[in-house]
């Protein structure tokens, strides 16, 4: 018998019946949209919610049961239209629930679990709390809160940034264009790879902005000329190494001078660019790239549909290639999760939210 007067053999079985909860939990979130819809998921998971609810009374894990309800209570709120489904409540029910399921194993190992299981109730209470609409602007903190790592995602094992793979790159309209183009995309690409050099911590960093740009825009049926899109996500930071190393390295807040420097490096190579034949679309998405879709980017101060859609999607690309990589501000890496939460929370303020949507999709995809 446990401390709990609850045979251990109970307590294995209940465990063993969470862990097959988790599994059920996580194939429900992988499913695309076409293969079930939103009312039938929301449902699955308000029963697989509720049924570890129960079963952790059962077992005498009250208040971890208790953490569960408010969980319950948001699925509930979804299903009737109070609030809405999105990707990063999918991130925060997984995380909390696997959380749930750490504590429970660790109470019956006698373990002190007072803090954590404090900082679970801070955040569940955080989204019991929030309006509609609020839920993706507070998700990171919440998720912070239940899981300061959220190793479970995605454990970075090497160096390198996470890269949705692609296709794209292998798409025939790369072997119909002219040879000139060919030649400059060459010459971009090695450009490029110059700026490895020169900065060593974005090592590849443009090639994965390509894999990002490209497979984005594949989900829009190529609305952006991919040729283009290519050509600005190899060249959108080439500006970079025109700015002074101590400026680069600051770790710091940058002064006024600095920060006219930092934001000075896309319109170096718009000049540049433009005054080739054949680039001056891809010359317009690098200028723009770090307008936000609210009006309060640089350098032009652009919103809306007044930011061309290449320009959009590298601004999606580059933050999260930028969250998921070292830089000397930056402690840590973000693993995935936290830069996708970060991408959403910004929906319709430094991001399109049509295109975070195909984003949100695309993530999807490659869970699944």
């Amino acid at each position: 018998m446990t401390d709990y007067g609850i045979d251990e053999e109970l307590i294995r079985d209940f465990l063993g019946e969470f862990a097959d909860s988790i599994q059920e939990l996580k194939d429900t979130l992988a499913l695309d949209d076409n293969e079930i819809t939103q009312e039938d998921r929301v449902n699955q998971l308000f029963r697989c919610i509720h049924s570890i609810k129960s079963n952790l009374r059962m077992v005498g894990l009250d208040a971890l049961s208790d953490s569960i309800h408010t969980l319950e209570n948001t699925l509930d709120d979804i299903r009737d239209n109070r609030l809405e489904y999105t990707l990063n409540f999918s991130f925060i029910l997984r995380s909390t629930i696997i959380q749930v399921y750490d504590l429970a194993e660790s109470q019956y190992q006698k373990q002190d679990i007072s803090s954590p299981l404090l900082q679970l109730n801070q955040a569940i209470q955080l989204i019991g709390m929030s309006e509609p609409g609020m839920l993706d602007k507070i998700s990171l903190d919440v998720l912070l809160l239940i899981d300061p790592h959220a190793d479970h995602y995605t454990p970075l094992e090497t160096n390198e940034t996470p890269v949705i793979p692609v296709e794209a790159t292998k798409d025939p309209i790369f072997e119909k264009v002219s040879s000139t183009i060919h030649d400059d995309l060459d010459y971009f690409q090695e450009l490029s790879e110059n700026l490895d050099h020169i900065l060593p911590r974005w090592k590849n960093r443009a090639e994965h902005m390509v894999e990002l740009c490209l497979n984005l825009n594949h989900f829009a049926d190529d609305k952006v000329d991919p040729i283009q899109l290519k050509a600005a996500a190899l060249l959108h930071d080439m500006g970079m190494a025109y700015i002074p190393q101590k400026v680069l390295n600051n770790p710091g807040k940058l002064d006024c001078d600095e920060l006219i420097l930092m934001q000075n490096h896309c319109r170096l190579v718009h000049e540049w660019l433009r005054r080739l034949p054949n680039w001056q679309p891809a010359s317009t998405m690098v200028y723009q790239h770090h307008e936000h879709y609210d009006g309060s980017g640089y350098p032009q101060g652009l919103s809306g549909d007044k930011i061309c859609e290449g320009a959009r999607i590298i601004s999606i690309a580059d933050a999260y290639t930028s969250l998921t990589s070292d830089r000397p501000y930056r402690d840590r890496k973000h693993p995935m999760v936290k830069a996708i939460m970060v991408i959403n929370s910004n929906s319709g303020s430094q991001f399109d939210p049509d295109w975070v949507t195909l984003f949100n999709n695309m993530i999807k995809q490659r869970q699944h």
